[in-house]
């Protein structure tokens, strides 16, 4: 699935609208690439980030969340995916609101 968040990440980019989204893709292929060890947070959100974080929401995050339910759900099945069924748990946050939201590794 990282894969496909850079690829979508690359087109959006390739127009002056889309780069805001595309950043936003980037942030989680790599969250979804390299999960482990990473925190997600929210700081002071503004207003445009609010409505970027609805209007993403209703256009393209409940899509990627649904995604990341069933690779979570099909990953629980078994003892070795139980970690990265929680990653994709944390991941489902990411795409419903990713405007503001900051990844970092923990010090």
């Amino acid at each position: 699935m990282g894969m496909y968040y850079y690829f979508l990440g690359w087109l959006l980019c390739m127009t002056i609208v889309g780069i805001p989204l595309g950043r936003q893709l980037f942030k989680m292929g790599r969250l979804s690439m390299v999960p482990f060890g990473m925190h997600t947070s929210y700081g002071q959100m503004s207003p445009l980030q609010v409505i970027a974080n609805i209007l993403w929401s209703v256009l393209f995050g409940w899509e990627l969340f649904l995604a990341s339910l069933v690779s979570a759900v099909f990953l629980a099945c078994t003892i070795v995916g139980i970690p990265f069924a929680l990653q994709h748990l944390k991941l489902m946050r990411v795409c419903l609101a990713p405007f503001g939201l900051a990844v970092t590794k923990p010090k």
